[in-house]
């Protein structure tokens, strides 16, 4: 087998990196694979500016894939460009080899040459593959990534179910609120590590799928007490359904059962999309619990709205409002934060705050 070439993507890769996309499968409960559809490169805004993306050669097929890019966050409350890197997938028949490493010395060179202080990634829980190839081994060297913080990602049956009284404080944005989200994003947002700086483009259509009519606002004592978007990103990227374990394959019936009676969809069949919306940018004053609890409940609703089956939502650990949303109905996994210092050696040190991570941007 020959040794896999390391180069830069171009568009005539993008089917053949979708079709590597489509053949890994994430096992669990239920398989999942993540994909691209209709275009990959369509989907490269979602992660951040400036995207790069290296695939691996091997006797002209892509074998493996890996992309890059910059984006603009506030850490230690001031603003600060870093990197971010993902959408990491290898053949089967290349796993387990000097790939990974490879492709990894070259992003992080690419990102270095941009003068960037660090980057991050995320691991999912039990990924020891991934760990072992991200830290364990380059932290021999001293030049790998760093553990930083555990995530949590709640994902919430889309439904349309009754509606509080309480959740009357929140409604939709319209464009007479953008200035106000937008300050009010900049107040509170800097309070959490990596919370994206968010401009006015980016809530009237420069990042795909997103609009200011997706915002949500808790208006509690006649004034915006928290944000939060409902992204629906599946004209881009989608979530598939590749297997349902025994257990759940056989209560899916009456689950699918519970979820159309409360206005939710059924879950997908073996080899649809599971749609997922994502409860992007949220931000709440003071960490208000009830606060959060309202517009997470209200996201729900509209994402049922959008057509989805579920809403994710991403919090660090050690995020106060964690303690208050899952207690509404929620099925979790866990992940891992990781720091990859570049120009500045303490980049992981310095990412001593409650981390902010947005699922829509992973």
């Amino acid at each position: 087998m020959s040794r896999p070439v390391l180069e830069l993507a171009g568009p005539a890769d993008d089917a053949a990196i979708r079709a590597l996309l489509r053949a890994s499968t994430v096992p669990g409960a239920v398989a999942l694979s993540f994909q691209r559809e209709p275009s990959y490169r369509a989907g490269e805004a979602l992660t951040g500016r400036a995207p790069l993306t290296l695939v691996a050669r091997a006797e002209g097929s892509v074998v493996a894939v890996a992309s890059a890019a910059v984006r603009d966050v506030y850490l230690g409350g001031q603003p600060c460009e870093v990197g971010y890197v993902g959408q990491l997938r290898v053949a089967p028949a290349f796993q387990g080899r000097s790939l990974v490493p490879r492709g990894l010395r070259a992003l992080r060179d690419h990102l270095a040459q941009r003068g960037l202080d660090g980057a991050f990634a995320t691991i999912s829980s039990g990924n020891r593959s991934a760990e072992r190839v991200l830290v364990d081994r380059p932290a021999r060297r001293g030049d790998g990534f760093v553990p930083v913080a555990e995530l949590h990602t709640l994902t919430f049956a889309a439904t349309r179910t009754r509606r509080l009284a309480d959740e009357t404080r929140v409604r939709r944005a319209t464009s007479e609120d953008l200035d106000e989200v937008l300050g009010f994003l900049a107040r509170h947002g800097p309070k959490r590590d990596l919370f994206p700086l968010v401009v006015a483009g980016d809530l009237l259509g420069d990042l795909p799928g997103l609009s200011l009519d997706d915002v949500l606002l808790d208006t509690s004592a006649g004034r915006v007490r928290g944000v939060m978007a409902v992204w629906d990103q599946h004209a881009l990227r989608q979530t598939v359904v590749r297997g349902y374990g025994p257990r759940l394959a056989a209560l899916k019936p009456l689950l699918d059962v519970g979820r159309v009676l409360r206005g939710g969809r059924r879950l997908p069949a073996v080899g649809s999309p599971l749609r997922v919306s994502y409860a992007s940018l949220a931000c709440v004053a003071d960490d208000d619990p009830l606060v959060a609890t309202r517009l997470v409940r209200t996201a729900v609703r509209l994402a049922a709205d959008h057509g989805a089956h579920a809403l994710a939502l991403t919090l660090a650990a050690t995020d106060p409002l964690l303690r208050a949303v899952r207690r509404l109905r929620n099925v979790g996994y866990g992940s891992r934060l990781v720091a990859l210092p570049l120009a500045d050696p303490e980049f992981a040190a310095r990412l001593k705050g409650v981390p902010f991570i947005d699922a829509a941007r992973l």
